[in-house]
């Protein structure tokens, strides 16, 4: 029963994405930028459910995507990583500022091959 169930429920999840503007202008601002990013990325992973991906749009910008069971969720997580990249860029001397994006719902099927 529990691989049937596995096979054919399909379990909604929520993406939710927004934009970082981040800027260091210090000779080594491109390795303060991704050791905040990996930081925030990797605390976020952590968490069971949550997806979290980074994405280069060009300098000064980077697009987050978070993919959570629920909207509340991915509003959690975002905040989180918002307060953590932030911190780490002002206390090396650089700006940042986060811009939103509106949702996507999206169902993903799970199948076991």
């Amino acid at each position: 029963l529990e691989e049937i169930i596995k096979n054919y429920v399909e379990i909604p999840t929520v993406t939710i994405d927004a934009e970082f503007e981040i800027t260091v202008p210090t000779p080594n601002g491109i390795e303060i930028i991704k050791e905040a990013l990996i930081r925030a990325r990797d605390r976020a992973n952590e968490e069971q459910g949550i997806e979290v991906k980074f994405s280069y749009l060009g300098a000064p910008r980077y697009r987050i995507d978070i993919t959570a069971p629920d909207y509340y969720k991915a509003e959690e997580v975002l905040e989180k990583i918002a307060s953590e990249i932030l911190q780490v860029i002002k206390q090396a001397g650089g700006e940042a500022s986060l811009m939103r994006k509106e949702k996507k719902i999206r169902k993903i099927k799970r199948r076991e091959a």
